[in-house]
Order: structure tokens, then sequence, then C-alpha cells
């Protein structure tokens, strides 16, 4: 696996966080890139985060800015639309997110 788990980091066991981890790992290695996870609901995340109840996580990679950004879109294409996949320069990461657009039977 391309993803491996920094020391510390802790994530909540879901189905939407787990087919994230293992779609970014899954790009990486495509990619040929390693990356760290480095937040789960672990760590300081801003008031309201998605983190703090399992449906968000952290990772970072070693890359050019452009190659980031074309990861990112790897994996935003992959994970779908309930999914968001953002590449923050400051300090440089990925965030995924899972924020359902659709409502089931509507």
């Amino acid at each position: 696996m391309s993803l491996s788990i920094k020391a510390g980091a802790r994530l909540e066991p879901g189905l939407a966080m787990t087919a994230a981890l293992f779609i970014a790992a899954e790009v990486l290695r495509e990619h040929r890139h390693p990356a760290v996870l480095t937040s789960g609901i672990d760590g300081r995340h801003r008031a309201g985060s998605l983190h703090y109840v399992g449906l968000a996580i952290d990772f970072r990679a070693s890359l050019a800015p452009t190659a980031c950004e074309e990861i990112a879109q790897a994996i935003r294409e992959r994970l779908g639309p309930d999914f968001d996949v953002i590449y923050e320069r400051e300090p440089s990461h990925f965030h995924i997110e899972y924020q359902p657009k659709t409502q089931i039977g509507g």
C-alpha cells in the first residue's frame, strides 16, 4: 500500500472513510507516490469539522503542487460527488470528507 499511517493518527471505523482511504491508496500506488495518513478523528481542526465525527481524513505526500492537484482530481473522480477532496497548500496535505449531496429516494 502506498499510504502509511502516522503514529497517533486515529480512524473511526466506517464504510465511507474506509472506501476513501482505499481509493486514495489505490490512486497513490498507481501514481507511484507514497503518502502518510496524518489525521482522522484525532488532532486539532476547525469547529464543526467532520474529522470529529469520523467523516474526514488528512494525508500528506511529498509532491509538486501540480502532481497533488492531479492526484486530488483522480481521487475525486473515483469517489464521486458525495466526497469532497481538497489539496491544501498550507500546510501541504490532502483532505477528504464525506458529505452526501444526494438523498436516498429523492
